[in-house]
């Protein structure tokens, strides 16, 4: 997608990683920081679990030992699956910007990484219409799947939890 001009400096955007996941582990934050020159991304930054979002009020509780195994998964990849730092960072090689997959095992990590870039990216002053994600769908079949905002949801099977949908 066309992000358009970014302003130029360095830029952090937030996204909440399983909140009302059914296996009662400790939701956080991920915090994503992208790097732009000359109105375009030129690196990612850094990717890191925080108990707090921008405003440093809203908590949740970031463990570096429970979540970490999750976040370093997601980032990094696992068995086939390309982390999503790659990922992210193939885009900006060719300046554009596209859902990615999700790491197996590391799902609602990878998810939070992306809207996270997402965030810094609107931060940034990029136009983001239709890149934000709806986080861990169940399919009939019972895997977990990604629906970008568009797609018609009629039917879907929801995990259990408050879900939320990010447009901007």
């Amino acid at each position: 997608a066309d992000i358009g001009k970014l302003d130029d400096g360095t830029w952090t955007g937030y996204a909440a990683c399983g909140q009302g996941n059914a296996a009662g582990w400790k939701p956080y934050y991920v915090a994503v920081t992208i790097r732009v020159e000359g109105g375009k991304m030129v690196e990612t930054v850094s990717i890191a679990g925080s108990s707090t979002a921008d405003d440093g009020m809203t908590r949740l509780s970031w463990d570096a030992g429970e979540n970490g195994q999750y976040l370093n998964a997601a980032v990094l990849g696992k068995g086939a699956n390309m982390g999503v730092q790659a990922q992210m960072e193939a885009q900006l090689a060719q300046a554009t910007v596209a859902p990615i997959d999700t790491v197996s095992g590391a799902t609602y990590s990878s998810t939070a990484v992306y809207n996270a870039y997402i965030d810094a990216i609107r931060r940034a002053g990029g136009n983001v219409e239709g890149l934000g994600m709806v986080a861990n769908v169940k399919s009939s079949a019972g895997k977990s799947k990604h629906l970008k905002e568009d797609k018609n949801l009629k039917g879907a099977d929801f995990a259990d939890g408050t879900w939320y949908m990010t447009k901007w």
